[in-house]
């Protein structure tokens, strides 16, 4: 499976999450003040690295953050906003256990955030590994000249 069909995974099973209204990809930079018209709670998934583990998998890793507006006037937001979110969160590794086309390293830290630049937002950031299988006795995939 390759690493726009796992993406492509992960920004379907968002888009079809009933909390979430915006679902954006990154690869590198993660600022949330670059994603345009947002209507939150937001999930944005980057793409950090991938890696040729051995001759069975590729490993994948994305940083996850889901996040909700927030506001300094309305006390403990930010506890209900991280609840919310981790509940999101805890939805979607759920989700990751169902997957047959790839494996996951089933051991995810979330950590709770706040961002106040151009949006006040709080939610939950962590990172998952995704394993996908290597076509290692195949054919190259890549098309190539004779």
């Amino acid at each position: 499976m390759t690493l726009n069909a796992i993406t492509e995974q992960l920004k379907e099973y968002f888009n079809s999450h009933r909390l979430i209204n915006t679902v954006n990809v990154t690869i590198g930079d993660d600022d949330l003040n670059a994603i345009n018209n947002i209507i939150y709670p937001l999930v944005n998934i980057q793409c950090i690295n991938s890696t040729i583990e051995n001759t069975k998998y590729i490993s994948h890793n994305f940083k996850i953050i889901i996040g909700d507006r927030t506001s300094p006037n309305v006390e403990l937001v930010d506890m209900e906003i991280f609840s919310d979110t981790l509940q999101i969160a805890d939805d979607f590794t759920g989700w990751l256990d169902t997957i047959y086309e790839f494996d996951w390293i089933n051991n995810v830290s979330v950590e709770p955030f706040s961002d106040s630049n151009v949006d006040r937002v709080s939610g939950v950031v962590f990172t998952i590994t995704i394993l996908a299988p290597r076509l290692v006795n195949s054919e190259c995939l890549t098309p190539y000249k004779n």
